[in-house]
């Protein structure tokens, strides 16, 4: 948030296949404990980077679910599919294919929002343009992590000769970078990751995109997946209200609400509002020994008038 992003999705990983423990149990991660201890750093600090950035500053911070399969079959492949009652509880759904067939079968039939590879090993597959441009056709988009970017000069290197053919094939079309980062030190501001990402043999132009347009396209089509069925049925959310609400309003929210619940979106504006006149200096050692090892929830600092009145 501080770097001047507007959303996050917090990733659960899983391998083989399915069960019902498998449904989402992802805590949304609140902010409240450094907002009591200094909200004015934290408000300055999105400030100037939203502003840097061209982000409008009233834009709320969004928290989004992620789940992950490594799949290694093709029984494992069909599971991935809309019926499936786990994958519905997560806002992104993403594979990751550790073989020849479950690659293909991946870019043709999986029911997925992303295709990830881990470019900082040995690809276990040969990536071909007829299934790559298979998947751009079917909505899904690829993945490149950039924290292996900054890590060893030998996983660097490996990271780059690898990864090239994609960004070739793809020229920036459905791509996207996220961190994949193990801690807040792997993370890296918007245009840090943009030039890090025309290591990879991308223009600026489309290296911006990968970490902006492109992961709000993704989305998009996120709720195109959920609201529409055969992209023919349109299916909206009913509002516990007497007040009327236009179709539009109702799903997106302000507009710009995508697949978010907005359960744990951060209101800038609502951080403005507690900080108070003198404020202390952040120490993050206390700070640390505060937090849940479950997080926390977001929605204890809005204020009520924030909260939506929306049934989940």
């Amino acid at each position: 948030m501080e770097l001047g992003y507007t959303g996050v999705a917090y990733n659960h990983s899983i391998k083989g296949a399915m069960s019902n423990s498998d449904t989402c149990a992802i805590s949304l991660i609140p902010l409240s404990s450094i907002l009591q201890v200094a909200p004015q750093t934290l408000f300055n600090s999105v400030k100037f980077h939203r502003e840097l950035l061209n982000v409008p500053v009233n834009n709320p911070f969004r928290q989004y679910t992620r789940l992950t399969v490594a799949v290694d079959s093709l029984i494992q492949v069909a599971a991935l599919n809309s019926g499936n009652p786990v994958l519905k509880t997560y806002d992104l759904v993403a594979v990751k294919p550790s073989n020849q067939t479950t690659f293909e079968q991946a870019c043709k039939v999986a029911e997925v929002d992303l295709i990830v590879i881990d470019f900082s090993e040995k690809v276990p597959f040969r990536m071909d343009f007829q299934n790559v441009k298979a998947a751009i056709k079917r909505g899904i988009y690829f993945e490149i992590t950039y924290s292996h970017l900054i890590s060893d000069i030998q996983t660097r290197r490996q990271m780059i000769t690898n990864s090239k053919l994609l960004v070739e094939w793809t020229r920036g079309k459905n791509l996207i970078f996220s961190s994949a980062a193990a801690s807040a030190s792997e993370l890296r501001g918007p245009y840090d990751v943009a030039n890090l990402s025309s290591l990879l043999g991308l223009s600026m132009k489309h290296a911006k995109a990968a970490i902006s347009k492109n992961c709000r396209s993704l989305l998009h089509e996120c709720t195109r997946k959920k609201q529409y069925y055969q992209n023919a049925i349109k299916v909206e959310r009913i509002i516990s209200s007497t007040k009327p609400v236009d179709s539009k309003e109702a799903w997106f929210c302000d507009g710009d609400d995508y697949i978010s619940s907005r359960e744990g979106d951060l209101l800038l504006n609502d951080v403005a509002t507690k900080i108070p006149k003198i404020s202390k200096a952040i120490d993050f050692a206390s700070i640390a020994e505060k937090i849940a090892s479950n997080g926390f929830p977001l929605k204890d600092w809005l204020s009520p008038s924030k909260l939506p009145n929306m049934s989940k």
